[in-house]
């Protein structure tokens, strides 16, 4: 973990050197991958209780990598974009993980749901 603090501090001087023109393009430039890597297991795992930890691997890492790769290799200009199209390769590869991939335990998913079931 040590090693991997002084890695991520290289990769993102030269990132914090080259200020955008636009501050808010900056800060969906860092936030961007996140939320690329979190939407695909965040939706489908509202409306599924089959994704497993593989499928939601399998949407999380290339969501994030599609955003990094296309906006910071200047492939795609705009953020907003980028942010999108990195959301929907990620919800796109999570679903095809839940066929892919056997679902979470039924015991595991009636703990994780326990609460979500109850009528108010």
């Amino acid at each position: 973990m040590k090693y991997s603090t002084i890695l991520i501090g290289l990769v993102a001087a030269p990132v914090a050197f080259t200020r955008s023109a636009n501050l808010t393009a900056m800060l969906w430039g860092a936030a961007g991958p996140i939320m690329s890597a979190v939407a695909g297991p965040l939706c489908v795992g509202i409306y599924s209780r089959k994704p497993s930890a593989k499928a939601a691997a399998l949407g999380s890492v290339p969501g994030c990598a599609s955003f990094v790769v296309l906006y910071f290799g200047k492939i795609i200009p705009s953020v907003y974009l980028c942010c999108g199209l990195g959301g929907i390769v990620s919800v796109g590869l999570t679903a095809l993980g839940t066929v892919i991939f056997a679902p979470m335990d039924s015991k595991h998913v009636d703990k994780v749901f326990a609460n979500s079931d109850s009528e108010d």
